[in-house]
């Protein structure tokens, strides 16, 4: 496979999707679940090399969000209308099990470093596979929530975004180091409210991604979001659906990008892996 700069000119329809999660990372090197199209809908998929390849796991429920355990063939993921799902199956057909059908679960979820921990945004998780959870105090934090982010080393450290609707042009970038008891603001950016921002932690310690959806741009931060560099921009104009994850190694980054047309005639998946941060990628198909 070819190693090349992202530089994708797509002709088709464009629809904004949000939330993100339809990409995780599995307790595996090489291995990403992924929600994509099928010739009837959107389905669960499952690799074990980076994207190369995948099998269509299950094209029957309807997955919004997802996000893997750290035991292998562990994944939850959350339908409409805002179910909550665990599978210890990798997500095949007829191996999911119900768990939590609060009005409280967020489309948004991330699992943590043992085993049944499982985030929903940032305000709550369940030691349980998420049949319970656990509400965080959130001291420091104001604004609506646009997007989250756990630490993989240490899932006491996290990061919300978040925004105010009277505030046109400012983002507002949290951090904690006590799983979302306490909140301290770190950065305001300079985006407008309505701006799709994704974040995903990376491999090392302090390591975070910061993806703007609508200026296609990549930020990498590895000082617990004080500063942070510009990776790339990229020219992905139109899009079904767009999201991304760190991987399992150094550098390592992929980004989900979906491709379907107004009658559903035409669908691809692609899968950008990177070793670079997101400076270059393998891209397949």
């Amino acid at each position: 496979m070819k190693n090349l700069t992202l530089i994708t000119v797509l002709l088709l329809f464009a629809v904004l999707v949000f939330p993100d999660s339809k990409i995780t990372r599995g307790p595996n090197v090489g291995e990403i679940y992924f929600i994509g199209p099928t010739h009837t809908g959107l389905g669960l998929y499952y690799s074990t090399d980076f994207g190369e390849t995948a099998v269509c796991v299950d094209s029957t429920m309807d997955i919004l969000t997802i996000a893997a355990d750290v035991v292998h063939g562990g994944i939850y993921c959350v339908d409409m209308p805002h179910n909550l799902y665990y599978s210890s199956n990798y997500g095949n057909n007829g191996t999911w099990v119900f768990k939590n059908g609060a009005a409280e679960i967020s489309e948004d979820i991330e699992s943590g470093i043992n085993s049944g921990r499982i985030f929903s945004n940032f305000y709550m998780h369940s030691e349980d596979y998420g049949s319970n959870f656990i509400y965080h105090n959130s001291n420091g934090y104001f604004g609506s929530t646009k997007n989250a982010a756990i630490d993989i080393i240490n899932d006491s450290i996290g990061y919300v975004l978040s925004f105010k609707l009277n505030v046109g042009d400012s983002l507002y970038l949290f951090r904690t180091f006590d799983q979302f008891e306490n909140l301290e603001l770190i950065q305001t950016l300079n985006y407008n409210n309505g701006e799709h921002i994704y974040l995903s932690c990376g491999n090392k310690i302090g390591e975070i991604y910061l993806f703007n959806k609508n200026r296609k741009q990549l930020f990498y931060s590895n000082d617990f979001s004080v500063s942070f560099i510009s990776v790339e921009k990229f020219n992905l104009n139109n899009y079904y659906s767009i999201d991304i994850v760190a991987g399992k190694t150094n550098g390592e980054f992929y980004i989900l990008y979906n491709f379907i047309n107004l009658m559903w005639q035409n669908a691809h998946i692609y899968i950008y892996h990177s070793i670079d941060n997101g400076k270059t990628f393998n891209v397949y198909h």
